[in-house]
Order: structure tokens, then sequence, then C-alpha cells
């Protein structure tokens, strides 16, 4: 007899029962339960195995396309809302999925399959289903050694910022910095946020690892002094960290710590996380303007908002995504569309700022559109902090306007978009910019 068996985890069940309390998890529990047996056949079992994780066991033979049909109705059916008491809720759900093969021995091995495939389902975000192939165990298990480095990383002080320029393009000079994570692993070496950033995600760390992003940048650009007027920091804020509720605690405590004004920082939250729950969000970000940060809608454009809910949603500035940007002086549509997206800014009275910019047609054509700043390549890349000490004491360079040098080679003719210092572009003019007025050097101090 063939056996199927599926895990399903409610990723945001946590949530409900810090929330709502333990009464209304434990009703949620039973009805996720109930609504599960209705797209079941009879002799099919259902079991929850721990927490808001269920297993079910699909017997009998059957096609794999006609399995991962069972997933996805279980995921619809799930994500039906839930009406318990006055209140209504919803749940997402992830689905490693694994079939008997003729050389497994036992059951566990079968379990075990299955969760290797929620494991994978679970990095991608969940809401999703994933079927187990071999092929999995080996990428798995590079997540499990990273989750398990990632847990000590923090008291080791592996975790290092990295900060990149935000440029203001009507003084073309720069008005504050975006904290970046990188991590410094003893035996990898320097890792990108790619490389840990999903498991981190996955597993719940990254509250742990924003909360320590979010008070070193905070104690960083509060010491840097001798700037006038003093540098803005912009933060990442994960969808965990928007869940906490310690979140405002949170920020306020860096603020102290560092004795940072609340107004030099901003808070960057994806457009995706924002419209995931809307009047939570709403709520939330309410809460953190109260505190005095500002907010930004990091991604604008490649989540799935109304245009109109930027009316009611608490936020200071849209940041437009690279792959608008990428695209902007040789696709019609994404610069119709930038330029739609700037004005509808200015309407709703948001400041603006362009990520990814590395060519100076793409910056000549945010400026005319009315962009406000942008940061990208062209400018520097992301850096520690001494790095940055370096560039507001000596000025960043860039090359003239393609259109100041009279280029018409396309894209890019003139320097070398690939680079953070622009130095050696054959060919080009190179003009200072500091951070402060042209012939007054930036003096930084960091204590």
């Amino acid at each position: 007899m063939g056996l199927t068996v599926l895990l399903i985890d409610l990723h945001n069940f946590k949530r409900v029962n810090d929330l709502h309390g333990h009464p209304v998890g434990d009703e949620l529990l039973r009805l996720v339960a109930a609504r599960l047996q209705t797209i079941l056949r009879g002799v099919d079992t259902v079991a929850r195995i721990a927490g808001g994780e269920f297993a079910v066991l699909v017997q009998g033979p059957a096609l794999q396309l006609e399995i991962e049909q069972v997933a996805q109705r279980v995921i619809a059916t799930l994500g039906q809302p839930f009406a318990i008491a006055s209140t209504r809720l919803s749940v997402e759900a992830a689905i490693g999925l694994a079939s008997g093969r003729p050389e497994q021995t036992s059951g566990d091995e079968l379990l075990r399959d299955a969760g290797v495939a929620l494991y994978a389902a679970k990095a991608k975000g969940g809401h999703c289903c994933e079927v187990y192939s071999p092929l999995m165990h080996s990428s798995v298990l590079e997540s499990l050694r990273t989750e398990s480095d990632m847990r000590c990383a923090l008291d080791r002080d592996e975790f290092v910022v990295y900060y990149q320029p935000v440029v203001d393009l009507s003084t073309v000079t720069i008005r504050g910095l975006e904290a970046l994570v990188r991590w410094n692993h003893p035996q990898r070496g320097f890792l990108s946020p790619d490389k840990f950033i999903p498991v981190a995600e996955a597993t719940g760390i990254i509250g742990a690892i924003g909360a320590w992003v979010l008070r070193q940048a905070c104690h960083d650009i509060a010491a840097m002094h001798g700037l006038s007027p003093p540098l803005g920091i912009s933060v990442n804020l994960s969808a965990l960290q928007l869940e906490d509720e310690d979140l405002i605690a949170t920020v306020s405590q860096a603020l102290e710590q560092s004795r940072l004004d609340a107004s030099r920082l901003t808070l960057e939250v994806t457009e995706t996380v924002i419209m995931n729950d809307v009047p939570r969000s709403i709520q939330v970000l309410t809460a953190l303007r109260k505190v005095g940060v500002k907010v930004a809608i990091d991604d604008f454009g490649t989540g799935y908002s109304s245009l109109g809910a930027l009316r009611y949603l608490p936020v200071d500035t849209l940041k437009i995504d690279r792959s608008f940007v990428t695209d902007l002086a040789r696709d019609q549509a994404s610069a119709d569309l930038t330029r739609r997206t700037l004005q509808l800014a200015a309407d709703f009275h948001l400041h603006t700022v362009a990520e990814g910019v590395e060519e100076v047609e793409q910056l000549e054509i945010l400026r005319e559109f009315g962009c406000e700043a942008v940061q990208g390549f062209l400018f520097a890349r992301p850096q520690p902090l001494a790095g940055i000490v370096a560039l507001l004491n000596t000025g960043l360079q860039l090359p003239e306007p393609a259109s100041a040098l009279g280029a018409t080679d396309g894209p890019g003719s003139g320097c070398d978009t690939g680079r953070g210092n622009l130095n050696d572009a054959a060919g080009s003019e190179i003009h200072r910019l500091d951070h402060t007025s042209a012939g007054e050097p930036a003096s930084v101090a960091v204590l």
C-alpha cells in the first residue's frame, strides 16, 4: 500500500496565541483539524504533531499530481478566514510532501523526508508546498548548518553593519545612510544577506539580528560628529519584527541608549509586508511615528498594494525598487511607471528615494522626474563605517552628466558603472560631492 505524508505548518500560529490568547489558539487548532477532515477521505488520517504543526497520512496509491492537488486544496482551504467569537483569523500554511519509496524501511524515514520538504517550504516564506526529492538533503543540511552557526554568531560578534549613502539630488550631497547587515563567518568569510537572511527569516532568528542591527546603526550614526546637517540613518524591519509586540520598546531603547534623536531614524518596511495585514501595519507604523521616527515603504512597486491605500498608510518616504531603475533608460514602461509613482508620491507629500542607481543616464532621468534622493553603486557600494567616514572627509566622486560631456554612446558611457569609486573612469571629468557645501570639506570624528 502506498503512503504519502503531508506535514503542515501554520507559520503565524504563535502570533495568534500572543495576540489573542491560548484559548483562541486552541479553538483555531480544533477548527483547522475539522476543516482538514472535510477535504480528505475517510481512510486518511490527520494528527496534530506539536504547536501549529499537523501531519496528514494519505493512504493508497496515487499519482504525484493528485497528491500535490490535495496539498494545494489544503493551502486554499486553510487560507479562508476562521471565525472565532468576534474575531476573524487568517492563517498561512507551509506544506512538506513526501511519498513512500521502495528503499524506505520505516515510517520515520518517510516523516524525515516530509520534514526536509517542509523546511524547504518554510525557507521560501510559507504558503506553498514543496515535494521531497533526494537532492533537497544537501541544501537543507546546509541551511541547518547555517541556522546552527547563526544562533552563535550574535554572541561571537560575527555580524557587521555596512552602510550605503543616500544622496540628495537637489544639493548633490549625502543626506543619510542605509544600514545593511553582513556576516563575517569564521570559516566561510564575509557573507552577503542573500546567503543567510532567508534562513534567518524562516527560523525566526531574524528578530534578534534585526534588533542588533538597529542598536548598532543608531550607535554608529550618533557617534559621527562634525556634520552639518546631521546624517539620517535607515534600518530595515523584517515581517517578524513588525509583528513583535516589543518592537516599540526595542526602537525606543535603541534611541535612548545611543542618544540619537528619533527624527534621524527611518525604519523601512517592504510594500509586501505592509500589505499583508494593512490594519495591523497601520497600527504599528502609527505607534512608531509617535515615537518620533520616520517610516519608509521599501521596494515600492514590487508588491500588490492598492495605490489608494497610500492615503491611509502612516509613512513618510517611498523607495522605488531597483528593478524599475535598472531599465529606466532603455524601457519606456519602466520609465512611465517610475514617473507616475514619483508624481503620486508628490501628490501625497511623500519623500522619494530610488534604489540601484548605477548609470549617469538613470540619475538624469530620475532628476527630471522629480525624484528627491538616490542610492546605488554609481555613488558608493555598501561599506563599513570607516569607509563612510573616509567618503565624508574626502567627498564622493562621480563623472559629469553625459549631457555635459557630450557622450552619445548609450547608458553608462564615460564611467565604470560597477564600481563604488569612479576615480579611474576613462575620459571622465571628475567633480567632488561633499556632505558640506562646496569648498568646505567635511571633517568627521567618530568616537
